[in-house]
């Protein structure tokens, strides 16, 4: 079998020849990894077994507008393609945030989104997405419309929003998910990943439980998660994932209704 001949398997309740595996890791654990085994001469993925790769464009609405304001005290201040501004310094992995795309009145400051079919959106895989698909079971990927939504917002702004203002909220993100879904589309068309599938990542929970009610999940962000899922089910995607750090047990069975076919759980 192959990788997406094994995934694919699993996903369906069949049996694989064997297990397949998804891992993904850091860079730094990689060059420790190969400074510790100099005698293998495979990739760590190979070693491992790895058989899932998911694949992301420039998914960022204002890409066009990203780049360096200014430097000062060893920082580096710049706009990111989410239209928040930041400050980062060079070493670090972690930034500050010091604005957002959103002005105080739950205005876009920036405008329209760029378009989502721009090309230089996937120039990193087109050259190797055939060989990812051969070595691969091959997912395309966008955020989810929670943790993409509070990039633009700030994460205690949209939180507040959804308890204090859930209409706005509801419009925000579901403003995201339309413009998450042209990506995802034209990921699929473009890579031809239908017979795999779109793997939606919304980090939305901690050890103790999702950041919000399992009310308002169904209130606001249930539409906006269900608008994806049938988009891509209607360009053909064969699987629909949903992942998220945290614990998000409370929202299984939401996720069930919507209809994901699986949820996962990063540890």
């Amino acid at each position: 079998m192959t990788n997406q001949e094994r995934v694919l398997a699993v996903l369906n309740f069949e049996q694989p020849d064997y297990m397949p595996m998804y891992m993904s890791f850091w860079p730094e654990f990689t060059a420790i990894w190969e400074q510790a085994h100099p005698e293998v001469e495979v990739s760590i993925d190979d070693y491992y077994n790895v058989a899932v790769r998911v694949v992301i464009g420039d998914e960022t609405p204002y890409m066009s507008r990203a780049g360096t304001l200014r430097e000062e005290g060893g920082y580096e201040v710049r706009r990111d393609g989410w239209g928040r501004t930041i400050r980062v310094r060079p070493d670090a992995y972690f930034m500050h945030q010091i604005d957002s795309a959103y002005d105080a009145r739950g205005k876009l400051k920036y405008g329209e989104f760029d378009p989502p079919d721009l090309p230089q959106r996937y120039a990193a895989y087109d050259a190797v997405m055939e060989r990812l698909k051969r070595d691969y079971c091959v997912f395309a990927k966008t955020g989810g419309p929670f943790i993409r939504t509070y990039f633009m917002t700030g994460e205690t702004e949209l939180l507040t929003n959804m308890a204090g203002d859930p209409k706005l909220a509801a419009e925000q993100v579901m403003r995201t998910a339309h413009h998450l879904t042209a990506i995802g589309l034209e990921e699929l068309h473009r890579w031809g990943l239908h017979d795999t599938g779109m793997w939606i990542s919304d980090d939305m929970a901690s050890t103790a439980g999702p950041m919000f009610s399992p009310r308002t999940a169904e209130e606001i962000m249930a539409p906006a998660w269900a608008y994806m899922v049938d988009s891509f089910r209607a360009a053909g995607a064969s699987k629909v994932i949903i992942d998220s750090d945290g614990n998000i047990g409370p929202l299984l069975d939401l996720f069930i209704d919507l209809g994901f076919d699986l949820s996962l759980i990063h540890i």
